[in-house]
């Protein structure tokens, strides 16, 4: 994949952004420390970007029918109190537009 290659190319273009990708791939980022520092082993938490990358497309592969379902129903809303207050201001050519609220 062409994004593996990005964070190597990310990782070797500067020495402090290739600890953090490392750290942060062997688990030692996120692990949690001892009072002298040292790592508990249980707590070592791997980041796997295969797996961030399936829940990524998964919910934006949901989204889309989420943020089509709300543009259609705040469209439908808009219209219906437009044509509301058309009706209360007595709105009937463009130039009448003035007159609402």
């Amino acid at each position: 994949m062409d994004i593996f290659h990005l964070v190597s190319d990310m990782a070797g273009s500067s020495n402090s952004l290739s600890q953090f990708l490392s750290k942060l791939f062997n688990g030692t980022l996120l692990a949690k420390r001892d009072e002298n520092g040292k790592i508990i082993k249980d707590t070592i938490l791997r980041f796997d970007l295969r797996g961030e990358l399936g829940v990524g497309i998964e919910l934006g592969r949901q989204a889309v029918p989420v943020i089509a379902n709300e543009c259609i129903v705040r469209t439908f809303y808009f219209i219906r109190r437009l044509a509301m207050e058309m009706r209360k201001s007595s709105i009937y050519s463009l130039s009448d537009m003035a007159k609402m609220n």
